[in-house]
């Protein structure tokens, strides 16, 4: 009886042994479930579970944060991605996070590296798979406030996320950086990896990219020297195109087809204008381009457009003004080249006022002397805009030496602007710091120089900062028949005129009065404009902050 009554526990026990391994094998979860709930309502939820729980096969744990990252997105959110990398931020188990991270890694880079889909003929371009799995690897990357450090912890792994990365914007440059679908922007990829993925993108830079500029300006941001260097000679080689007759025949059928979609018919002229109107445009974001990167290629190309005398101003003035702070000042035939195009006679006034521009961003020592030779100008109007940048990048201890280069000679020509001009900004302290003797003691041994340019200059400084005060010693000076300088026979707006109250006319009524000598020129020109000043406009403007110009030396 006994054996009889084990034997039933026996197979009593063994019935319920092989009932829970049944209910067991009934609730683990496989691949088959991992795909499914990708799909599902609550499907983040329990792919979650799996790569939480150390119960799960690492394989598994893998399989599930990939399908977080495939998972389509919700109400045009990819929740999956965000949701897997706060998963794996919360792993308490290091050792745990690096395997679940290894798995990945492989899956990802494979994924990123793949293809971009082709769109067949008059069809829309497919959805770019990689885009998903390229915003996962990021998101993993840049994940670093998670407890146990950052996410992606093993160098090789980062090296190789990185690597696919840098890889993967150079694929469909074009498409890839305009794709509003990604989590992560190609810029935002580039600035993270830095220098080595900046390095990839000058290959992409030729006739037929449409992104130039943006190139330009995310490698001149995160590019190492050469990297630029590499970029400006492309950007250079895409202008010469640009201004070639090859580029011109290249175009015409594009322009020629938006004037039939428009309906318009232009003339010979007229469609010239068009591809010249293009051309410009072209030439506009490819100097803007060339001014982000620098480099000799580009500055070279800068100089020598500038100074080819065929091109037009307004292209000139762009090549000069992609030279800001590009040019070498070091380099002696960077500074005759600039000097040359400000002091040539038949420079046109854009291109020159954007060349002492660049002569204003260089050392005093390396271009004052240059500037002086400009002060030998038969153009005034040259004079005065070297005057500008040389009392610009000079203190008030330099006055005498400014004042001995201007035109010699009882009457030289000189026009009035240079002398109402020239005392004023010296007496102005943003323009001209203050060392030693300010701007009035330095001039004043002037007021009676027998030159006539250096004397109505040093007289100048009443006009633009003296008072009402200041009346009583100009006085002496009311009937002085010391000549003024006059205007050359092909000089123009250099005329010695001033206007005064009309006499017996209308409040505010004025009449113009020649100044043939320095009298006149006290009491039309500077009388005037003080009579009703309380205060020098430079020290009312600072009277509670000081001066903010500092000199080049």
């Amino acid at each position: 009886m006994r054996t009889n009554r084990l034997s039933c526990w026996g197979l009593t026990a063994l019935a319920i042994a092989m009932m829970t391994a049944a209910s067991s094998s009934g609730c683990r979860v496989d691949q088959d479930d991992i795909q499914r709930w990708e799909k599902t309502e609550r499907g983040p939820d329990k792919l979650v579970a799996v790569i939480a729980h150390d119960k799960y096969d690492p394989t598994l744990r893998v399989e599930a944060a990939l399908a977080l990252v495939r998972m389509k997105p919700r109400g045009g959110r990819r929740i999956g991605i965000p949701i897997m990398v706060d998963a794996i931020a919360q792993l308490t188990d290091s050792e745990i996070r690096k395997t679940i991270i290894a798995g990945m890694v492989p899956a990802l880079v494979s994924e990123i590296g793949k293809p971009v889909p082709v769109a067949q003929a008059n069809q829309p371009a497919p959805p770019d798979t990689s885009i998903p799995f390229k915003d996962a690897a990021f998101a993993l990357l840049i994940r670093e406030n998670s407890p146990g450090g950052k996410i992606v912890s093993e160098e090789q792994h980062r090296q190789a996320l990185m690597q696919a990365l840098a890889s993967w914007v150079t694929v469909d440059f074009e498409h890839r950086y305009d794709n509003a679908s990604q989590m992560y922007g190609v810029e935002q990829i580039i600035k993270y990896i830095g220098a080595p993925a900046a390095r990839m993108l000058p290959s992409l830079i030729h006739n037929d990219q449409r992104k130039i500029s943006d190139l330009a300006r995310i490698i001149a941001a995160n590019g190492d020297k050469p990297t630029k260097e590499e970029a400006s000679k492309r950007v250079v080689a895409v202008a010469a195109h640009t201004i070639s007759a090859k580029w011109l025949d290249s175009v015409k059928s594009t322009v020629e087809e938006a004037n039939k979609a428009n309906k318009l018919k232009p003339t010979e002229a007229q469609f010239a204008a068009q591809l010249t109107a293009l051309q410009d445009e072209q030439l506009k974001r490819l100097f803007g381009s060339m001014r982000q990167l620098g480099g000799r290629a580009a500055v070279d190309f800068c100089f020598d457009f500038a100074l080819n005398k065929e091109n037009s101003a307004e292209r000139r003035a762009l090549a000069m003004a992609a030279l800001e702070g590009n040019f070498d000042q070091q380099n002696p035939n960077d500074v005759s080249r600039i000097l040359s195009l400000a002091a040539a006679d038949d420079t046109p006034d854009q291109v020159r006022d954007l060349a002492f521009r660049r002569v204003g961003e260089m050392r005093r020592e390396k271009v004052i002397e240059k500037l002086y030779e400009i002060f030998k100008s038969e153009r005034w109007q040259a004079r005065w805009v070297a005057a500008q940048y040389a009392i610009g990048m000079s203190n008030t201890s330099n006055i005498p030496e400014i004042l001995n280069h201007l035109p010699r000679g009882g009457s030289p020509v000189f026009a009035m602007t240079e002398a109402l001009s020239y005392g004023d900004w010296m007496g102005n302290p943003e323009r001209m710091r203050v060392q030693g003797k300010d701007a009035r003691a330095q001039l004043e041994p002037y007021f009676r120089d027998s030159n006539s340019a250096v004397r109505t200059s040093a007289l100048g400084w009443f006009f633009g900062h003296g008072t009402k005060h200041d009346i009583a010693a100009l006085e002496p000076f009311f009937q002085d028949k010391g000549s003024v300088p006059k205007c050359g026979s092909n000089q123009s707006d250099c005329d010695w005129t001033c206007y005064v109250d009309k006499e017996g006319g209308k409040p505010d009524e004025k009449e113009p009065k020649e100044a043939t000598n320095i009298g006149e020129f006290i009491r039309f020109c500077i009388v005037p404009t003080i009579k009703d000043r309380n205060e020098d406009p430079s020290k009312k403007k600072d009277a509670n902050q000081p001066a903010t110009v500092t000199e080049k030396k």
